[in-house]
C-alpha cells in the first residue's frame, strides 16, 4: 500500500519548484499578491530549500564511453633540433660513402625527409618535392656578417625571423 504521505523525489521537486515560483502545485494557478508565498523573503527561502534538495540527489552516472587510445606520433628524437656544423660534416661524409637514406636517417635519429632536405641543402642530391621553404644557393644578407654587409643592408627587415626557418 502507497503512503499518500510522503512525496517521491520528482514530486518534491515539482511542488518546490511550483511554490518558489507562487504557483500553487496543487491547482497550478498563481498565488495572490498579499500571499505569503509572494514575499521576497519566502520565494528565496524556497529557492534555496530547492537548491538544496536539488544537492542531495545524486545524478545518474553518466554511461561510460570508452575513450579510444591515440597512437602518439612516432618522431625521432632528433626531430625538430637543429643541424650542427659537425652532423652536416658527418651526413655528407655517409652519404658521399655510399649510405642510404634510411640508414642515414637511423643514424641520425631523423626522418628520411629531413635528412633529404639536409643532403639538398648541402648540395648533395636534388631537392624533394614537398619542401615548405626553397634551398637557396647564394648566401643572404641575413647570413653575412655585419661587416659583409652595405649599411642598407644592416638594417632589419620584417622577414628576417622566417629566414631562420628557411634553413
Amino acid at each position: 500500500m502507497e503512503d499518500n504521505r510522503v512525496p517521491d523525489t520528482l514530486k518534491t521537486l515539482a511542488i518546490l519548484n511550483a511554490l518558489s515560483s507562487g504557483i500553487d502545485p496543487v491547482s497550478g494557478v498563481p498565488f495572490p499578491r498579499d500571499s505569503a508565498y509572494q514575499h521576497p523573503d519566502v520565494i528565496r527561502a524556497l529557492f534555496v530549500a530547492l537548491r538544496a534538495f536539488e544537492g542531495t540527489i545524486a545524478p545518474a552516472a553518466p554511461p561510460e564511453i570508452p575513450v579510444p587510445e591515440r597512437k602518439k606520433a612516432s618522431r625521432p628524437g632528433a626531430a625538430g633540433t637543429p643541424w650542427s656544423p659537425d652532423e652536416d660534416a658527418r651526413l655528407a661524409a655517409a652519404f658521399d660513402a655510399g649510405a642510404d637514406i634510411p640508414a642515414l636517417a637511423r643514424l641520425h635519429d631523423r626522418s628520411s625527409f629531413a635528412i633529404e632536405s639536409r643532403l639538398a641543402k648541402l648540395g648533395r642530391i636534388p631537392v624533394p618535392t614537398g619542401m615548405r621553404y626553397p634551398i637557396r644557393a647564394e648566401q643572404t644578407p641575413a647570413e653575412q656578417t655585419p661587416a659583409e654587409q652595405t649599411p642598407a643592408e644592416q638594417t632589419p627587415k620584417t622577414s628576417e625571423p622566417l629566414l631562420r626557418y628557411a634553413a
